[in-house]
């Protein structure tokens, strides 16, 4: 056989094993990241409904259920995104091995102290990616074609947490391929980012306020109510993890605090729509005696 043949043959062989190989590998992490998604949001699923109504049932954030064919949606939508982020998961790592990211595996590189102080900061550094990215999105000339989907659902189930157009998936995986290019991060840190960001997504959609009385009052992270309200308002709220960018640059929903008091009193009286709530609200501060030079509130509720 002319040696030129045996090299082609040869080389055509070494191309279809890396071919094979990549499509193994995206296999693998779009598996794993469908299974993050599935096992997280099932877990809040199934919480909210055997726990939190029997135990918390006027903490619900809405007088209705999600139906069958939103959730069929919602995971519909979701599945596309656990492509997505596995395939783009699958690229970082194939920067890594050529050395074209600054991904380490060895802690000793850096030490412990940089290896928990990098995890809060790319935690950080991500809901500051995500509010700016966000805003963006509910441009008029952007938010049909990168967000309109995810806003489908105005009464969001646990489901819901990746119910993105591809192109917003792309927008929200992309903080990896941006951050692992300008810091040095050990691959630990970015599971523990998976994990939070997997964790406050779920609950961000969950339709039942789990924190404690007092907590949106105080500058720490969102709640559940923070992020419902979104979906019910649209153009307040944008924050993911923490509200600093959203009071930082005002906007926060002006009765946000007064609506979770108000979920999560106990004497609260019956279920409503948080739309509803913050109707209810606003009147009674309407109805108040207006100090001199004061305005009132002007606020986008959805009914």
């Amino acid at each position: 056989m002319p040696l030129y043949r045996c090299s082609h043959d040869y080389i055509k062989g070494k191309r279809m094993d890396y071919v094979s190989s990549f499509l193994l590998i995206i296999s693998v992490w779009v598996s794993i990241s469908a299974l993050r998604y599935l096992i997280f949001a099932s877990i809040a699923f199934n919480s909210q409904n055997k726990i939190l109504k029997k135990y918390w049932p006027n903490r619900r954030l809405a007088k209705s259920e999600p139906s069958r064919s939103q959730i069929k949606r919602e995971m519909k939508d979701s599945a596309l995104t656990a492509i997505i982020f596995g395939s783009i998961i699958t690229l970082v790592g194939i920067l890594r091995q050529s050395g074209l990211n600054q991904i380490y595996t060895q802690v000793s590189d850096f030490g412990w102290a940089y290896l928990i102080v990098s995890s809060a900061l790319v935690i950080i550094g991500h809901d500051a990616y995500f509010y700016w990215a966000h805003r963006l999105m509910h441009l008029p000339r952007l938010y049909k074609k990168f967000h309109a989907g995810h806003h489908k659902s105005t009464n969001p189930s646990p489901f819901a947490a990746w119910a993105f157009d591809w192109q917003e998936a792309v927008i929200h995986v992309s903080y990896l391929l941006i951050i692992s290019s300008i810091f040095p991060l050990h691959n630990s840190v970015l599971m523990v980012l998976a994990i939070w960001s997997m964790t406050f997504n779920v609950i961000g959609h969950l339709g039942h306020e789990i924190f404690p009385t007092g907590w949106a009052k105080m500058n720490i992270t969102n709640t559940v109510t923070h992020h419902h309200m979104h979906h019910q308002t649209f153009n307040h709220n944008y924050g993911l993890y923490f509200p600093w960018w959203d009071r930082m640059m005002g906007t926060e929903h002006p009765l946000y605090v007064e609506v979770f008091d108000h979920i999560v009193d106990p004497k609260r009286d019956g279920i409503k729509n948080i739309s509803a709530i913050a109707r209810e609200l606003k009147a009674k501060d309407q109805t108040k005696t207006q100090s001199p030079g004061r305005e009132v509130k002007q606020i986008n509720i959805v009914g």
